[in-house]
């Protein structure tokens, strides 16, 4: 709001005045936080020139380190930002690191690395794409909605992700229960999307993002959140959904949730595009048949976060969850980024795709 835009405006003048009077080992520290006012003034380019000017003063600073290091994963660029991760520190289970290394160019083995680049640049490909070499869209999808919930973190959508994690936690009743629900795919996913905070992202870090990221970011924001049924399922594959307001027909890739969903369930979901694909992001939940108009008259009033995550916890209430958390449910499932993350976050916010069953006795909200 206004108060927090005054706020980062004057933390970004006083360190201006305070730096030229610094001695030159403070300067890199106030150098960041002109770039921390930058961004949360929303001024990305002048944020991320002055981060660079900062890693002049101290190429070894860490902090400076670790917030350039997140620009170039925002525009795309793995090998630079896994570089950045290691100059500052960052351990090999650092979040970061490990999407990253997902992502790292894989050169093409039909070409020798002296040969002719295929881009037709004339130049060899050892020292043209080489080491730009980019993955499909389809499984870069996956990265963007990472740099999304990292955004989450920037402290504007703070108070939307405590009321929709307190009413995930409603039934909870292990003492760090809210603690615990933070991460549900669940809560980040709303705060994102039925909370504008992926809207908000695009807005202010949209410009830093590689082309085709940007246009399925801007589709993604057309997609609304809604009920599906299974009609079927290729275990390890994907699924065939309807969803049952518009009646269109989607098939999914969805690994680990087409081992367990079965063809007549239904399910509460945003199922978006990606690449040539459609995928699900933000967790996939079971929803009882009883429950489905009231679900749909809800999601037709474009509910704010805590108000949906609220109504999809309901069957964790005591005198329903006989009924409703059986084996096959879903909704606090975490999900798997790789092999090598089986239960990988949304960099600390919530889960990606592919959800992973759980015992019904593990099945509490917020469960990770």
């Amino acid at each position: 709001g206004a108060d927090a835009g005054s706020g980062a405006g004057a933390l970004g003048m006083f360190a201006e005045i305070c730096e030229p009077l610094a001695p030159r080992q403070a300067r890199v520290a106030l150098r960041w936080l002109r770039a921390k006012a930058h961004e949360r003034l929303g001024e990305i380019d002048q944020a991320e020139e002055a981060y660079q000017t900062a890693q002049e003063l101290d190429p070894n600073w860490p902090p400076t380190l670790l917030a350039l290091a997140r620009y170039a994963s925002d525009r795309g660029d793995a090998e630079r930002g896994l570089a950045l991760l290691r100059r500052a520190g960052a351990p090999e289970d650092h979040q970061l690191v490990e999407l990253l290394l997902q992502f790292q160019p894989v050169p093409r083995p039909e070409l020798g690395r002296n040969q002719p680049c295929w881009c037709g640049s004339g130049r060899k490909y050892k020292v043209c794409h080489s080491r730009r070499e980019s993955f499909p869209l389809a499984e870069r999808a996956v990265w963007l909605y990472q740099k999304a919930g990292c955004y989450l973190h920037d402290g504007s959508l703070h108070d939307g992700i405590i009321e929709a994690a307190t009413e995930r936690a409603r039934y909870d009743e292990n003492p760090i229960a809210l603690l615990r629900a933070i991460p549900d795919p669940l809560v980040g996913d709303a705060v994102l999307f039925e909370g504008g905070g992926f809207a908000e992202f695009l807005a202010v870090r949209g410009v830093l993002l590689p082309d085709d990221e940007r246009l399925l970011a801007e589709q993604w924001l057309l997609v609304e959140r809604s009920v599906h049924e299974i009609q079927d399922t290729q275990p390890g594959v994907g699924l065939t959904m309807r969803d049952v307001r518009t009646g269109d027909v989607h098939a999914v890739r969805e690994r680990t949730a087409s081992r367990q969903l079965k063809a007549g369930q239904l399910v509460c979901a945003r199922v978006v595009p990606a690449g040539d694909t459609m995928q699900i992001f933000g967790g996939v939940e079971p929803v009882a048949l009883g429950q489905r108009d009231a679900l749909v008259a809800l999601l037709d009033d474009r509910p704010e976060p805590a108000a949906l995550v609220g109504f999809l916890t309901s069957r964790f209430a005591p005198t329903l969850r006989g009924d409703l958390a059986r084996p096959h449910d879903l909704a606090a499932a975490p999900h798997d980024l790789s092999a090598a993350r089986p239960a990988g976050t949304l960099l600390g916010w919530g889960a990606l795709t592919d959800a992973e069953h759980l015992t019904e006795e593990a099945l509490q909200p917020g469960e990770v």
